[in-house]
């Protein structure tokens, strides 16, 4: 987990100074393939096959039946594959896919608010009269 979480962390954590590396037994890097080229080791890949199912853009969420389904009906993603992955990863792997997927949800809010700030910057005083009293002597909504 640490080597798929430096990617989002300003300080480091190298190889060589990780308390889980080992001489004997080095945890493996894969190289990066052509649709995964992020991905540093298994728990990367297996992060990003779960965002690959659950892509918005081509699954619909049912809270009702808590899975995400194709728009033709099909379960992609659901309670058990889930239970698959417990059993696969137990409680460990899935509390560090947990704490990436923090991880990596924390890194896209910044990348959207960095965004953000420097498309706003060019608005900063329209949306201040608007918000606030402006020209007109009008007050903000709802006052």
């Amino acid at each position: 987990m640490e080597q798929e979480q430096n990617k989002f962390l300003q300080r480091k954590v190298f190889d060589t100074a990780s308390r889980f590396q080992s001489r004997a037994i080095p945890i493996p890097r894969f190289l990066p393939t052509s649709s995964e080229p992020k991905c540093n080791n298994f728990m990367g890949r297996v992060l990003n096959a779960l965002l690959r199912m659950t892509e918005p853009s081509t699954t619909i969420y049912s809270p009702e039946c808590g899975g995400w389904f194709t728009p033709d009906g099909t379960e992609v993603c659901g309670v058990s594959t889930f239970a698959l992955l417990r059993k696969c990863l137990g409680i460990s792997g899935l509390s560090g896919l947990d704490r990436l997927l923090g991880f990596r949800i924390v890194f896209e809010l910044q990348q959207f608010l960095k965004f953000y700030r420097s498309v706003i910057k060019g608005y900063a005083v329209l949306l201040e009269q608007v918000s606030g009293r402006d020209s007109w002597g009008w007050s903000g909504i709802g006052e």
